[in-house]
């Protein structure tokens, strides 16, 4: 699947549309590669449960977060570029998250099984420049696990790495960061995902 996104859907101040919604999709009914999502209002992508796998995956100047996962989501993403923050209205304090992902939908919600536990390998994350940014790189909430391998991460010096509750956990490999790490202990060389997308964004605005 090939799809190219570019709007501000925004149903009220508060309430948006994420550029893609994947609601318990099965990785062996579908096949998710080749995405560019652009300047949405809200997240980029996310996934609510499912085992969805999406390879080849540029997410650009979306307002909110880029990724998101919850409610026992267990897929994979293979080969990802971030520019994360673009400038619109939901930025006025901060960029977002590159990563907001959970286990359950809210956090008064008891615990369930299963839990949240997808993969990103293969993925580089630059803050756009002129960006207000003040949230972390990664955000682990609700009981979430989540691993990443090969990861590059850029212009965020100053900015914090990661925020991870004590009930969530990540795994972390093959990382390089200019961020403020917390408990993050590689810092080693990592290639990312550079391969330009199928379709020329405009600048963050």
């Amino acid at each position: 699947m090939v799809k190219t996104i570019l709007r501000r859907l925004i149903i009220k101040n508060g309430d948006e549309i994420n550029g893609l919604n994947l609601y318990a999709v099965d990785d062996n009914k579908a096949t998710i590669q080749n995405v560019h999502i652009h300047n949405n209002a809200d997240d980029g992508i996310q996934f609510f449960g499912g085992d969805a796998r999406v390879d080849n995956l540029w997410l650009t100047c979306n307002e909110d977060d880029s990724v998101d996962w919850e409610q026992g989501y267990h897929g994979s993403i293979e080969n990802l570029s971030i520019l994360q923050g673009g400038a619109g209205y939901a930025n006025v304090d901060s960029a977002g998250y590159a990563f907001e992902l959970s286990s359950k939908r809210y956090w008064y919600s008891p615990s369930s099984q299963p839990r949240s536990n997808g993969s990103v390998t293969n993925a580089s994350i630059t803050l756009a420049s002129g960006a207000v940014q003040t949230d972390e790189v990664f955000r682990l909430k609700n009981e979430t696990l989540g691993s990443f391998t090969n990861i590059d991460i850029s212009g965020y010096a100053g900015v914090g790495c990661e925020d991870i509750d004590a009930n969530s956990s990540g795994s972390f490999g093959s990382l390089e960061f200019d961020c403020n790490p917390v408990d993050l202990q590689e810092n080693s060389p990592a290639t990312g995902f550079t391969e330009a997308s199928f379709w020329s964004a405009p600048a963050c605005d």
